[in-house]
């Protein structure tokens, strides 16, 4: 959970570095769009990693290792970060070694 937390916190930092450094183009940007489709496209979002980690947690306990939702879903954002390494590949393989 403290990986999580961590995680959380690197990304959150960066967007705000990020935001914080090019707000004037972003405030142009966000003047175009529909607040309602973003909101939709948000929610959306969510639901798609949520189901994902529901589906982490129902491959394994198909195999005889029950894990809890908040788990599965920590393993699915921590093992996601692994996809913007060069080479998606990576991904998986951290997926494999956390399900060991």
């Amino acid at each position: 959970m403290q990986r999580l937390f961590l995680v959380l916190s690197i990304v959150l930092l960066a967007a705000g570095w990020y935001l914080a450094t090019r707000y004037g183009e972003i405030a142009a940007y966000m003047g175009t769009l529909s607040l309602s489709r973003l909101a939709l496209s948000a929610l959306a979002l969510l639901g798609g990693k949520f189901l994902v980690a529901d589906i982490t947690r129902l491959a394994l306990k198909k195999v005889d290792h029950p894990l809890g939702f908040f788990e599965a879903l920590t393993i699915t954002y921590v093992t996601q970060l692994g996809k913007y390494l060069p080479g998606g590949i990576w991904h998986f393989a951290g997926k494999f070694g956390a399900y060991r």
